[in-house]
C-alpha cells in the first residue's frame, strides 16, 4: 500500500461509486429507453474504438506475446468460449475427407531428376523489396540473380493460420474454409500422388495440417551452436543437411522451406548480428517505446537477412549435380504493418486490412538446365513480371509446372501456362504407381 494505490482507490472506486449513488432514476418509456441504450451503446463503441486506436501499438505488442490474456478479458472471454463450445459441440464431426488428388496424373519431359524448394515466407512485405524499389538495398544478393519478380501479388490472409492452407487448397480466398480446405487433399498431397517426394521442413509454428500426410521436419529446437540461441534458431537451420538428402533421394522431389522470416514483434531477433546492415534498431517487443526509424530499420534487417536465405537456397540448388533441374519458388504468407495509420503487425480483417498487409514477395528462379528442360518460357514470364496475381494462382501453377493432370486444375490461373513451349510428352506417370 503506497500514495499510488489510494490515489488509484480513490479514482477509481470511490469517485465512481459516489458519481452511480449521486444519480436520481427516473422511469422513462420502453421507446425512449431503447433509444438512450441504443445511442449510449454507439457512443461507447466510438469512444472504446478511438482509446484502442489511439493506444493500438501497446495492445498490439501485448497481445502478440501474451496470448493468455484472451482468456481473461471479461466478458468476451466467456461469451466467445460459450460460442467456441457450442461450435465444436454440434459440428458435424465425420465430415468425410475428400482425397481429390486420386487419379491425377503427371506428364513428364526427360530422365533428369526434378527438384523444386517452395519457400513460405513469414510476414514478408512486398514494398520492403529492393527488387520492388524500395529505397534501402534490402536484395543485395537476389539483385544480382536472374530471377521473376511478380512484383504485384497479393495474400490470400493477413495472418498464417489463414494464408497457409489458403496457399495450398484448390479454394480460392472468395470461397476458402477451413471446413472444406483441411477435410480435402491440398497441393502437396497432389505432389504425393504422382510419386513426388515431398518433405515439410519447419522453423516457425508448424505447417497448420497441411503437411499432415507427408514427410514433416521440426528444426525449431535444435541444439545448434551455429545457427541457435538460447532464444531461438536462426532460419540457417532449415539447410540442414538438405544438400545430402536431395543428393542421396533419386526422386523426383518437392520440399517446402518454412522460415520465421520477419514476424514480429521481436524483428531483432530474427537474424544474427551480422545482418544487422541498418541502424539504429529496436531491441523491444513494446513497439510503442520504439522510434519509427527503429522499427523499420529492424524490420529492414529481416529483409536483408531473408535475401541471404533465399540466395543461399539458390546456391544450394546450383551445387547439385548435372543430372538434376532444379527450381525456388519464395512466396510470403502476408505483409505487416509498421505503424502505418497506427497500425502495427498483421491480423486486421481482410476487408479492412490495408495493403501492406496482403501485398506479398513472389519470386521464382529455375537452373539453366531446368530453364531448357522445361515447358515454360523464362524469357516470356519475364515480361509478366507486373501483372496482378494472388495466392490463388500458386496451387495452379504448381499443379501446370509439374505437369500434374487433374480436373482441379484451372489453367487460367496458372501463371505459367500463358507462355508454354511446345511439348512431345514422353512418360505418362499414374497415381496409382502402375504408369
Amino acid at each position: 500500500m503506497n500514495t499510488t494505490f489510494f490515489v488509484y482507490l480513490i479514482l477509481l472506486s470511490v469517485v465512481p461509486i459516489w458519481l452511480i449513488t449521486s444519480i436520481k432514476i427516473q422511469l422513462v418509456s420502453f421507446k425512449s429507453l431503447i433509444l438512450q441504450k441504443l445511442f449510449i451503446s454507439i457512443a461507447s463503441f466510438l469512444f472504446i474504438s478511438g482509446l484502442l486506436y489511439m493506444s493500438y501499438p501497446s495492445y498490439a505488442s501485448i497481445a502478440r506475446n501474451n496470448r493468455q490474456l484472451s482468456h481473461m478479458i471479461l466478458p468476451t472471454n466467456f461469451i466467445f468460449a460459450t460460442a467456441a463450445y457450442l461450435k465444436e459441440h454440434f459440428k458435424v464431426s465425420n465430415i468425410p475427407f475428400d482425397p481429390i488428388s486420386e487419379n491425377s496424373k503427371r506428364v513428364m519431359n526427360g530422365s533428369k531428376k526434378n527438384v523444386t524448394l517452395l519457400i513460405i515466407g513469414e510476414t514478408a512485405r512486398a514494398d520492403r523489396f529492393s527488387l520492388n524499389n524500395y529505397s534501402k538495398l534490402t536484395n543485395p544478393k537476389l539483385s544480382k540473380r536472374d530471377l521473376l519478380n511478380f512484383s504485384q501479388t497479393f495474400s490470400c490472409g493477413t495472418s498464417t493460420a489463414t494464408s497457409l492452407p489458403c496457399i495450398f487448397s484448390h479454394l480460392n480466398r472468395e470461397n476458402y474454409s477451413h471446413k472444406v480446405g483441411k477435410n480435402s487433399d491440398n497441393l502437396l498431397d497432389f505432389f504425393k500422388s504422382v510419386n513426388v517426394d515431398v518433405q515439410w521442413r519447419d522453423n516457425n509454428t508448424g505447417c497448420k495440417g497441411i503437411c499432415d500426410r507427408v514427410s514433416f521436419l521440426d528444426l525449431t529446437d535444435q541444439q545448434d551452436k551455429e545457427f541457435c540461441t538460447s532464444e531461438e534458431c536462426f532460419d540457417e537451420i532449415l539447410f540442414q543437411g538438405l544438400q545430402k538428402q536431395i543428393i542421396d533421394n533419386k526422386n523426383d522431389q518437392v520440399i517446402v522451406l518454412h522460415p520465421k522470416g520477419s514476424h514480429g514483434p521481436a524483428y531483432y531477433l530474427r537474424y544474427p548480428n551480422e545482418f544487422e546492415k541498418f541502424k539504429p534498431t529496436c531491441k523491444n517487443i513494446q513497439l510503442q517505446k520504439c522510434s519509427q526509424q527503429e522499427l523499420n530499420n529492424s524490420y529492414d534487417n529481416t529483409i536483408v537477412y531473408t535475401d541471404y536465405i533465399i540466395d543461399k537456397a539458390i546456391s544450394l540448388l546450383e551445387q547439385l549435380p548435372e543430372d538434376t533441374n532444379a527450381t525456388m519458388i519464395y512466396v510470403s504468407d502476408h505483409g505487416e504493418s509498421l505503424g502505418d495509420n497506427n497500425l502495427y503487425l498483421h491480423g486486421t480483417p481482410y476487408i479492412i486490412a490495408p495493403e501492406e498487409q496482403k501485398h506479398v514477395p513472389f519470386l521464382v528462379w529455375m537452373s539453366e538446365s531446368e530453364k531448357q528442360a522445361s515447358t515454360v518460357d523464362f524469357n516470356c514470364l519475364k515480361n509478366k513480371q507486373n501483372h496482378p496475381y494472388s495466392h490463388d494462382n500458386i496451387f495452379h501453377s504448381l499443379l501446370g509446372f509439374m505437369h500434374i493432370q487433374t480436373p482441379f486444375y484451372n489453367s487460367s490461373l496458372d501463371v505459367f501456362n500463358s507462355c508454354q513451349k511446345s511439348i512431345n510428352p514422353s512418360l505418362v506417370i499414374n497415381s496409382d504407381n502402375k504408369g
